[in-house]
């Protein structure tokens, strides 16, 4: 019997793993992830930042994308998931240069877009799989 390929936890060299809820496991619960489906993003608080790591302030977005934004389309600031009565959202964040997409669809800035399970979520030139 094959046993499943590994998957990873993105977290930026030295920074702090944020691990899911209580009695979730990484891989379960709310979380994004990439393409190849090779490195996953829990989603464990009520509002999560989605970007890429700002080396002058020290900034880490609790979605940080740097390591598979090779291109760098993602802004440092790029977007937010966040979550009420068991829905959530994602709200694109003024100055996202490179748009932000749920399955193709454009968002409009500062308005929250519903997110559902399978949705494709787009930041610049990363996509990413929304999952439950």
């Amino acid at each position: 019997m094959m046993s499943a390929p590994s998957q990873r936890t993105a977290a930026a060299p030295g920074a702090t793993l944020r691990i899911p809820a209580a009695g979730t496991a990484p891989g379960q619960g709310p979380r994004l992830v990439s393409d190849s489906g090779e490195t996953i993003f829990p989603l464990s608080a009520p509002e999560s930042l989605l970007g890429r790591y700002d080396p002058v302030t020290e900034t880490q977005p609790e979605v940080d994308l740097t390591l598979i934004d090779i291109k760098r389309s993602v802004s440092r600031r790029h977007a937010r998931i966040t979550s009420k009565d068991g829905c959530f959202y994602l709200i694109e964040e003024v100055g996202a240069l490179n748009g932000t997409f749920i399955n193709g669809t454009r968002l409009i800035t500062g308005k929250p877009a519903p997110l559902n399970d399978q949705d494709r979520v787009s930041l610049g030139t990363v996509n990413l799989v929304f999952r439950m």
